[in-house]
Formats: C-alpha cells, sequence, structure tokens
C-alpha cells in the first residue's frame, strides 16, 4: 500500500498498482481502497478527468469512455478521531479495437484527439479511410502494439503516429495523406512517425494527394520501413511542400526491385510556390539506407535518390550526418542524387561523416558533393557487412554510424 496522507494517521490507503481498462469496460475501484473510520462514514469518489472516466460516487464504479489517463479521487470526512483525508488512484483507458480507434478519431466537436492504444492490442483495419480532418491527432501505442493496415488516414492539420509495429501486407492506398483541396496556403505543423515499424508496404507512408499545405516537419524518427513495392517512401508529386523533411535515428529500406525516387516532389509545388522566403531542409542524420531508388544496380534502370519539382535551388538545404547509404540511387551520386541529379552551387549542403557503398564496394573515395565550394566531410570508408538485411536485420559492427539500433 502506498500514498499515506501523512496528516491523517495514514487511516486512509490506495493500492500502489497500474491500473488499466479498456474504452467502455468497468472498474470496481473502491477494492482498491483501505480506510479506518470510528464511524459509519464511507469513502467518497469523484473523477476529476470525467472526459476520459467516470465515477459512481458512492460505490467506486469506475466506467472507461474514452482513452486517456484518469485521476480517481477519494475522499474521507473529518470523523473526530481522524482528519479529513483524500488520495488519488491514476485509472488508464487504453484502446484495444479498430471500432474504438475510429470512434475516438471521428468523434464530433473536438479539435485535438490523442488515442492511446493498449499494450498487445492487435488493431485490424475495417472499411476505408479515416478522415480526420478538422483534428489535430496523435495516436499512441503500447508494449508491442500492432496494426494490421489497408486503408489510411485523411488529414488537413497534424498527424502523429507512434509506438506501433504495422503490417502493410494488405495496404490498398496511402497510409497519410491530405483530403480537401484548399486554394489558400494552409500552414500546419508536424507529420511524425515515430518509433514505429512499418513492414512490407504497398503504397507510400505520405501521400500528400492535394496541394498548398505547408507542413512544418515531416519526420520518420526513431522508426524502420520497409518498402515491398516500387513506391515512393514520401510522396509530395501532388502538391504541397515541407520546410524541414526529417530522418532520423532510423532505417529505411527495400525488399523489392525499387526504381523509383524515395522522396518525390516532381510534378508537384516547390516550396517557395507557397513561401517565397521559405527555405526548404532535408535532414537525414544517424540512419541506415538499403536497396532504394538503385533499380537493380545497373546503369539502364539508375534513378535519383530524391526527385524535386525543381532542384539545384537556392532555397533547397541538404544535412546529411552519420548515415549509411547501401545501394541507394546513382553509383558515387548519392548525395547529388538527394538533389534529383543536379550539380550547383546553389543549394547548401553540410554532409559529414557518411559511409557510402554500392554493389560490395567501397565508394567513400568517390562520393562527392555536387556543390563543389561545399565538399562532403570525413567520408568513411567501410565496406558494411549486415547480419541479414534480406530478412530486415542491419546489425553492424563495421562503423559506428547508421541507425543507432544496429551498431555493435
Amino acid at each position: 500500500m502506498s500514498h499515506f496522507d501523512n496528516s491523517v494517521d495514514s487511516h486512509l490507503q490506495v493500492a500502489d498498482k497500474l491500473t488499466i481498462i479498456g474504452v467502455g469496460e468497468t472498474y470496481q475501484i473502491a477494492k482498491d481502497v483501505d480506510y479506518k473510520t470510528i464511524s459509519d462514514a464511507d469513502p467518497s469518489f469523484e473523477s476529476l478527468d470525467k472526459a476520459i472516466a467516470t465515477v459512481e460516487p458512492k460505490t467506486g464504479l469506475v466506467t472507461a469512455l474514452k482513452s486517456g489517463d484518469a485521476r480517481i479521487k477519494i475522499s474521507l470526512p473529518d470523523n473526530g478521531l481522524y482528519l479529513d483525508a483524500s488520495a488519488i488512484i491514476n485509472v488508464k483507458v487504453r484502446i484495444n479495437t479498430f471500432k474504438d480507434l475510429k470512434n475516438e478519431l471521428t468523434a464530433e466537436g473536438v479539435t485535438e484527439v490523442k488515442a492511446y492504444l493498449a499494450d498487445a492490442a492487435n488493431i485490424v483495419w475495417e472499411g476505408d479511410m479515416i478522415d480526420v480532418t478538422g483534428k489535430k491527432v496523435a495516436i499512441i501505442g503500447g508494449t508491442n502494439t500492432t496494426m494490421a493496415v489497408k486503408k489510411g488516414f485523411q488529414i488537413d492539420n497534424d498527424f502523429a503516429i507512434s509506438n506501433v509495429k504495422i503490417d502493410f501486407s494488405e495496404q490498398g492506398s496511402y497510409f497519410v495523406g491530405f483530403k480537401n483541396a484548399t486554394e489558400k496556403v494552409v500552414k500546419i505543423g508536424d507529420v511524425t512517425f515515430e518509433n514505429i515499424e512499418a513492414k512490407n508496404m504497398k503504397q507510400p507512408l505520405f501521400n500528400s494527394k492535394k496541394s498548398n499545405y505547408l507542413i512544418e516537419n515531416i519526420s520518420i524518427i526513431n522508426s524502420v520501413v520497409e518498402m515491398g513495392s516500387n513506391k515512393q517512401v514520401l510522396d509530395f508529386s501532388s502538391g504541397s511542400s515541407a520546410y524541414n523533411v526529417n530522418f532520423e535515428n532510423s532505417t529505411i529500406y527495400s525488399t523489392v526491385l525499387h526504381k523509383t525516387a524515395t522522396y518525390k516532389s516532381q510534378g508537384g509545388q516547390k516550396l517557395i510556390d507557397l513561401d517565397s522566403e521559405g527555405i526548404q531542409t532535408f535532414n537525414l542524420t544517424k540512419s541506415t539506407f538499403y536497396n532504394l531508388s538503385c533499380g537493380g544496380m545497373t546503369n539502364t534502370d539508375w534513378t535519383n535518390f530524391f526527385s524535386h519539382r525543381q532542384n539545384s535551388q537556392k532555397w533547397l538545404k541538404f544535412v546529411v550526418k552519420e548515415n549509411i547509404f547501401v545501394n541507394c540511387g546513382k553509383s558515387k551520386q548519392v548525395i547529388q542524387g538527394l538533389n534529383g541529379g543536379g550539380t550547383s552551387t546553389n543549394p547548401k549542403f553540410d554532409v559529414d561523416s557518411n559511409v557510402f557503398n554500392y554493389n560490395g564496394a567501397d565508394e567513400s573515395g568517390t562520393e562527392v558533393s555536387p556543390n563543389s565550394e561545399q565538399p562532403n566531410k570525413n567520408n568513411i570508408a567501410a565496406l558494411i557487412v549486415f547480419k541479414d538485411a534480406a530478412n530486415g536485420d542491419f546489425t553492424q559492427s563495421n562503423v559506428k554510424v547508421g541507425d543507432p539500433r544496429w551498431i555493435k
């Protein structure tokens, strides 16, 4: 027992345990309360987070309404011997089904949603796309939370998903993209994929679909993304743009012949179409990239690593540090490929401490910056041997760069 009230001679105590219930479930919280009294007074119960869970004032029966963390207050009155006392029990409400997830995300009258998925929940997609327009959305998984995806999310505002293992084997559409057309520029905050494990992707992780949206950050962080098709990871070819495109502490790879750009805005909009004074920065840091945009490593199928609406511009910046690139884009042109193949002194390049391998050879000595005034710094000479890349295990002991999860 814990949470003793020092002012009342410890006559009210609550159990020191984690209480977790599912959306729509009930829980008798009174059994977690121990108290002493000389009168017939019983404790009373009050929810301090009524939107998440309610509680019967006399019986202590908790009813979970939506996911989140609820505080239940237990009170005892002054009875002549003991002073009045109170304590808090925390109740975590979590989502276990696709139906409950969809209900929370599409609830009317709310502009911000945080949906918490249960530990070990398996969320299996049902039906079509989920329209979350008009809301800022965050989907937060737990320990060993999984999701089987067939469709995706239509957005027009901030969106984040984290801590989920996602199976895209039956994916029939992009995973996240804009829904509503807009004639005016609409600025939003962040679109974030963090600590996800996306396997066998058949369509892009993000596809803009509409023009005139301007994202502050679109980020893949601490994640593993496996492409199981010849599609872009991030596709802006329908329009819209982002100030910052971030790959951080992640692994991006393909298990199939990948002959398309990993990032694409060709055919879409330039950043300066949406902000004439804007700078677009691509941040690639401490990540591992494998078998992307290489087309089977023959010069007839090579493609540029990234494809831009307009390359070689002064409003482009590339920050590339402590990564591993194996079979990405064209041989000896990974950094040039980030610029869509262009060679120019216009974009800014900050390239430092990366590994470049192609077709079983170390190309650190020949991989150069397309901006002669800003050369690559500290290319690392190494031939990377992954433990089992074919099955998604990129453990290596050759260098101390790349996605940190694989460094031994």
